[in-house]
């Protein structure tokens, strides 16, 4: 077993922390050859977080692919933790393996902070709104947990070896109903989608204390050989016929529809499960949170964007950034710091944010700021009848963040701007190698 960048040690970060307290940090979730993903991502907007949120590549650094070339990453860059795994894992399972070591890197490392998130490594993210967002959280946080995301629901299965989320199960939707235990199926429950989620430090901590006394995570990374979900390795060994049953094989008898373990649904479901308090799912709409799979676009009330085009990557989110910056672009956006928030059941606001105050677009950053300080909320929703509950029966929240007054949620395609169809120059370590040679069989 071979590790990169020993003297670093596994869950180390090597930059040091600012006086100024931190209200959260992000782990972004990369693959060790993904390096051009990587250096997209720190030229477009990690580099440009507050003080207030710190950011991590999060790394599997066990038996690296290429060892050389990461020692030279690590040298150069104070913003990569190494997690203790090994770095050619499966694409089914890793992406969960990391996200269960970054909860434990983060307690260990940063147990004073309120905010733990997570992000894919193909985003581009608004810097300046995130600060205002874990602000919305703690707000809210005062009264309950709090987790924050695009929310969708899906069911389990928890049929043994045929374990995962199951497709078309009340998906792109909130729960219309509560959670059933019954098997082979636990549902719905709500999730974030994995581009970008925030939750409260402790809601990851009961996630970890769940995941080890349940076995579940254990079970589910340590048999994915045995496991029927489309694409495993023993779904491809077995025989099913036109309708999708199988009838020979490891997966003979199992449901044909059920999805791999994907992190961001696994930890819907065991945070339906490992909640022992009331949680407000904080719910960040498409109006800010890019979802389109289909050609390149962006909206101005966009906090996130999510590329659809993995090769191209570099290339699009430099083009979204450049555009986002464009100060000469005409914007009637209000300030990030004014994104109003509406739950169900009700959130009562101790005030609320002066008409006058929300029509101008130059309004005062520092008023803005002072209300949203004073935003206190109603905590009588965990009794009331209407409130949905988890799997495990704690009362659950959803709340709607919106865009700041003004902000045009129509979508712009990005093509249409000058010279985005044109190559742009793109600096040696994110172009991409060339193709090998095919050789014939």
């Amino acid at each position: 077993m071979h590790t990169s960048g020993s003297d670093t040690g596994f869950c180390t970060p090597r930059r040091r922390r600012t006086q100024a307290p931190l209200r959260g940090v992000i782990g972004v979730m990369s693959h060790e050859p993904r390096r051009r993903h990587r250096d997209a991502v720190r030229a477009n907007w990690l580099t440009a977080l507050p003080d207030a949120v710190r950011g991590h590549f999060l790394i599997r650094g066990i038996d690296p692919i290429d060892r050389a070339a990461l020692d030279l990453e690590l040298a150069a860059n104070a913003d990569v933790i190494l997690l203790p795994a090994r770095s050619n894992m499966s694409q089914h399972i890793g992406p969960l393996q990391s996200l269960l070591l970054w909860f434990e890197c983060f307690h260990r490392v940063y147990a004073d902070v309120p905010f733990i998130g997570k992000a894919d490594d193909d985003i581009w993210l608004r810097t300046v709104a995130i600060e205002p967002l874990l602000h919305s959280a703690e707000v809210l946080a005062g009264h309950s947990a709090v987790y924050v995301g695009h929310m969708e629901a899906y069911s389990w299965s928890t049929a043994e070896f045929n374990e995962g989320a199951m497709e078309n199960s009340f998906s792109f939707a909130w729960p219309k109903r509560e959670c059933s235990r019954d098997r082979p199926a636990q549902g719905p429950f709500p999730f974030a989608k994995g581009a970008l989620f925030v939750l409260s430090a402790r809601l990851s901590g009961a996630v970890l204390a769940w995941a080890k006394s349940s076995g579940e995570a254990a079970h589910l990374l340590g048999n994915d050989a045995k496991r029927c979900y489309l694409g495993s390795p023993a779904q491809q060994a077995s025989t099913r016929t036109p309708n999708g049953s199988f009838v020979s094989g490891p997966c003979r008898g199992r449901r044909p529809r059920i999805l791999a373990p994907v992190e961001d649904v696994w930890l819907g479901h065991a945070l339906s499960l490992a909640a022992k308090e009331p949680v407000t799912y904080l719910d960040v709409p498409v109006s800010m949170y890019s979802l389109f799979p289909w050609g390149f676009s962006a909206m101005e009330s966009l906090l996130v964007w999510h590329s659809n085009a993995d090769d191209d990557f570099p290339r699009r989110v430099a083009i979204v950034s450049r555009w986002a910056a464009n100060a000469s672009r005409p914007t009637r956006c209000l300030s990030w710091w004014s994104m109003p928030i509406r739950c169900r059941p009700r959130l009562r606001a101790a005030k609320a944010l002066p008409w006058a105050l929300r029509q101008l677009s130059n309004g005062s950053e520092a008023h803005l700021q002072a209300w949203h300080q004073d935003l206190q909320v109603d905590v009588d929703w965990a009794g009331n009848p209407s409130t949905l509950r988890s799997c495990r029966g704690q009362p659950i929240r959803r709340c709607r963040l919106l865009p700041p007054a003004g902000c045009d949620t129509s979508k712009v395609d990005l093509w249409r701007l000058p010279g985005a169809k044109l190559s742009l120059p793109v600096p040696p370590a994110l172009r991409s190698p060339p193709a090998k040679p095919k050789v014939a069989e």
